[in-house]
């Protein structure tokens, strides 16, 4: 039921998302060059995603919040970054959580992590650094609900400094929303982060984000042997359309809803519901553990 840890939002073997890559197969798997395909997702996003005006492709989750992070430092000229949320394995992000270990201190010091709903230790980063920050990467949310005019505040505080605000989407994306918790929350970042449900299951990410700061990406260099792979973006082309044709996130949503209201019931019965809640949205759902009272 974790989906492949997240991405299979249609299934596993969805019969148009393996029609699609069946039918690619014969076409061709992997080039060197960029095929048409990458053009025709791209204008998807672009259609769907508040934030999207140009596109850059990846292969996961951590290629494109690195991305962002790359962007973000070569717009502004500036090395800090404030980050809220999980954020991948890269070295500028993991640096800064207790699975640090290879890390160099100076990579990490240049990461500063701050609690969700906090605005005031976003402003206490900014304050310490000014001038220095280029970005706050952030989940838009997780497992707690963004408090009133957080998310639209944080915005404003980021901006005022001189700093791009990135919202990290690899989860919340094609979950929330068909743009996202963006769009659901109507809160419009300059890039974004998406991934995982994107493919549903084959190994696909994006970059979107303000023309401007996505041009940046003609310097900024960022590649991989397997850029021009196809199967995947004919995977995600195929997850877009039956998304935009038939009631996905709805189904999404109702059937959250449905196994949360069961989970919660069953464990009232047998009397831990004080030790075992479930927090966040219905689309994507996580465990709070708390001690028993009769612990010991």
């Amino acid at each position: 039921m974790v989906c492949g840890l997240l991405p299979v939002v249609l299934g596993y073997c969805n019969p148009q998302v393996n029609a699609a890559i069946r039918g690619q197969i014969d076409k061709g798997i992997s080039f060197n060059l960029a095929t048409a395909l990458e053009a025709e997702l791209a204008e998807r996003l672009v259609e769907i995603i508040p934030c999207a005006e140009m596109v850059r492709f990846g292969k996961n989750g951590t290629d494109a919040t690195s991305a962002a992070i790359r962007i973000a430092r070569a717009s502004t000229g500036r090395d800090h970054i404030i980050v809220c949320g999980y954020h991948g394995w890269q070295d500028w992000y993991i640096g800064a959580t207790t699975r640090n270990k290879g890390v160099p201190q100076a990579v990490f010091d240049l990461t500063h992590p701050v609690p969700y709903n906090d605005v005031g230790a976003v402003r206490a980063v900014l304050d310490a650094y000014p001038g220095e920050v280029a970005a706050l990467i952030m989940e838009p949310m997780n497992s707690a609900d963004p408090a009133p005019g957080y998310l639209a505040e944080l915005r404003e505080v980021v901006h005022a400094a001189g700093a791009i605000f990135i919202f990290d989407e690899v989860i919340t994306g094609f979950r929330y929303a068909l743009g996202g918790a963006q769009e659901y929350f109507d809160v419009v970042p300059d890039p974004a982060a998406f991934g995982k449900a994107m493919g549903n299951g084959m190994p696909i990410s994006a970059i979107v984000g303000r023309a401007d700061l996505m041009k940046e990406m003609e310097d900024v260099f960022i590649s991989a042997t397997f850029g021009g792979e196809t199967l995947s973006l004919a995977a995600a082309i195929a997850v877009i359309d039956k998304m935009r044709t038939e009631s996905v996130i709805e189904s999404i949503w109702r059937t959250g809803e449905r196994l949360a209201q069961g989970a919660r019931e069953r464990l009232s019965r047998v009397g831990l519901g004080d030790t075992i809640a479930l927090r966040g949205k219905a689309p994507w759902m996580l465990l709070d553990l708390h001690d028993h009272a009769n612990a010991s």
